[in-house]
């Protein structure tokens, strides 16, 4: 029974192709017990009554949340889209359900922070877990400013189980702790020897919360799940050195995966599909910051006239929307360094590209022109400039939702992603407006029919 497949959750497709991780009754088991090694799940049981979820299913920290608390006995609150986007409807949430625990990304945890009803509710907080992300020090600062709860540092993927170590955050040195109950770890050089503390190598994690591995993917699974000493680990790919107090610090990927608005992409696959097009016979794949937005840009060396058109089409049928560069950079030849390496600090700076000023027409298209320039950082925008186009994320369409809100507008946030522009936006807004006004009327119309009527 504890060999026995408890579920099965696909990885992120970061990479463009999904991997069906396999976890077992004990895995899961193991994972939810509330030993004192299982620093969070101890603690929940002893001071949270109930936790307040904002996570999507298709992501294992809603697992976090769910077998952690319903398996202990604790109540969960379940946030809907609107709430979970909505930092107004997040707190009125936190307020009504009396949720004593949060967990959270570190991205949209920082991004929340900036509303101070968010602030107050994260006050009646005992218990705060940010996972998924490294966790920043500022981010530390800041929930300390405005709430007493004890901060879990939740590290691991998804093939062990969820996560493999936790930390109760007391002070400025941010590690991801000791291993959790039953789970083995060691530092390992490239043949995969074990290494002493202080030296940086690849985290190997072994013990209980180790998968039985990928799903229909036996060549991946035996590369990734290995036995060292008769213990079988699973290789994290993750750059980690251990203090001398049993703690890891994890130092990023090992391959070419970075984060971009929160989310990991691995550039290298980007760069394979890029490559596979027509014309195509080099690419470069870089992160670049412009008006204060981070933008994926794409150079490229072709043999033959690229329509970018066409590029980012092929792009959408091969990758998900946010691996998807927004700006692409046609060149003769890379720049190379003197041993003949690419030289990308070199490389020119990308520019976004200049669209025909077209500006607002009324009030309402002035407001939202304004406050997408205001949320991008940048000088300005016009009535039918696309806010995704000019950087926007959905952190900040929130942001975007909200200060709209607090201006008397009738906005949901799925109306930024509909309609996009300040243009479309201020037209759709005047048109509820008038369908209200509208049926208004009837309402009132009719009543007074049915008591002449009488």
């Amino acid at each position: 029974m504890q060999k026995n497949l408890a579920y099965s959750i696909y990885t992120s497709g970061s990479t463009g192709k999904p991997k069906g991780v396999i976890l077992t009754h004990e895995n899961i088991a193991n994972y939810i017990f509330p030993n004192k090694e299982n620093c969070f799940v101890y603690s929940l049981n002893k001071m949270s009554t109930r936790m307040l979820s904002i996570t999507t299913v298709a992501f294992d920290v809603f697992l976090h949340e769910v077998f952690v608390t319903l398996m202990n006995g604790l109540t969960l609150v379940f946030a809907n889209d609107e709430e979970s986007k909505n930092p107004l409807e997040l707190a009125k949430l936190f307020e009504k359900s009396g949720a004593d625990s949060f967990s959270a990304t570190p991205s949209r945890m920082l991004q929340y922070l900036e509303f101070d009803m968010i602030k107050k509710s994260i006050s009646q907080c005992k218990i705060i877990s940010l996972a998924g992300e490294n966790y920043p020090l500022n981010l530390h600062k800041i929930i300390k400013m405005y709430s007493d709860a004890e901060i879990y540092n939740v590290y691991g993927p998804t093939e062990t189980t969820i996560s493999c170590n936790t930390k109760c955050v007391d002070n400025e040195d941010i590690t991801v702790g000791k291993p959790l109950f039953n789970v083995i770890e060691s530092v390992m050089d490239i043949d995969g020897n074990p290494l002493p503390s202080g030296i940086v190598g690849e985290l190997y994690v072994g013990g209980a919360g180790v998968a039985r591995g990928y799903w229909n993917r036996k060549e991946l699974t035996d590369e990734r799940f290995i036995y060292r000493n008769n213990i079988r680990y699973y290789r994290t790919g993750d750059f980690a050195k251990k203090k001398d107090n049993g703690e890891y610090y994890i130092l990023g990927r090992m391959d070419n995966q970075i984060k971009l608005r929160g989310l990991r992409i691995e550039i290298g696959e980007i760069e394979n599909v890029i490559s596979d097009y027509e014309g195509i016979k080099r690419v470069i794949v870089l992160v670049k910051k412009i008006q204060s937005q981070e933008h994926l840009c794409a150079y490229f060396i072709s043999d033959k006239p690229i329509d970018v058109k066409s590029l980012k089409s092929h792009l959408k049928n091969k990758l998900t929307p946010y691996m998807i560069p927004s700006i692409y950079v046609e060149l003769d030849e890379f720049p190379q360094t003197p041993n003949g390496k690419i030289d990308t600090k070199s490389l020119p700076e990308p520019l976004l590209k200049e669209k025909k000023y077209i500006a607002a027409k009324n009030k309402d298209e002035k407001f939202f022109a304004d406050v997408f320039a205001n949320v991008l950082g940048i000088n300005k925008v016009g009535a039918t400039d696309n806010f995704f186009d000019l950087g926007g994320t959905s952190l900040l369409a929130t942001k975007v939702m909200v200060e709209s809100v607090n201006a008397g507008y009738n906005i949901s946030y799925g109306d930024i992603f509909t309609y996009q522009t300040p243009e479309n936006i201020a037209r759709v807004l005047l048109e509820k407006e008038k369908n209200f006004k509208s049926t208004k009327r009837e309402f009132i119309t009719g009543r007074n029919r049915g008591f002449v009527s009488k």
